[in-house]
């Protein structure tokens, strides 16, 4: 039980990381497109430098989560396929996150208008492919609240497919109430 334990911790904390490295991700996002707007009025005032710094630590702190998110569902392996399908999925997710973030780098900083199109075909594809491979590792997020009987751990895990930016942040919760639930006397 103890080396289920110690998985299930470890999730959370990539939890932690991931919706760090989301909201870092979103407020990056916002800061580039604010950037990217004022270049086009021509009313240059603000640098680039936030957004890239904002986008690079988001991408980091992802990848930090994800590291350890494959890790965990490692861990858990011995207790079912379920987890072996998180695992995978959280590769395939990180390939996805590399394509959106070069597409919306290359959408927002480009000058050529074919370096914009490749942007936004890197964007939807790494889109598209990250709304496939989310639904795997929701499926073992949803396994590990079936197994403990725990309604936040399976709203989580729903919400991480549907709203990635919520999904994490409620199985980071879910999670951590499994983890204070077992160490309790």
């Amino acid at each position: 039980m103890s080396a289920e334990i110690s998985a299930e911790s470890k999730l959370s904390r990539a939890m932690l990381f991931v919706v760090l490295g989301s909201a870092a991700l979103f407020f990056g996002a916002v800061s580039a497109i604010g950037y990217s707007a004022q270049l086009r009025s021509g009313a240059q005032q603000a640098s680039p430098i936030q957004a890239l710094v904002l986008l690079v630590t988001g991408a980091l702190l992802d990848f930090i989560g994800a590291s350890i998110m494959y890790e965990g569902f490692g861990m858990l392996h011995s207790m079912g396929t379920v987890y072996d399908l998180g695992r995978y999925g959280t590769v395939v997710q990180l390939l996805s996150a590399v394509l959106i973030a070069s597409g919306f780098y290359l959408i927002v900083f480009s000058s050529s208008g074919a370096a914009g199109v490749l942007g936004s075909g890197f964007f939807v594809a790494g889109y598209l492919i990250g709304a496939v491979c989310a639904s795997p590792v929701g499926t073992a997020f949803y396994g590990i609240g079936k197994r403990h009987d725990s309604t936040l751990v399976k709203s989580g895990a729903v919400l991480y497919v549907l709203v990635p930016l919520i999904g994490p942040l409620v199985l980071y919760l879910g999670l951590k109430s499994l983890k204070n639930k077992a160490e309790r006397p």
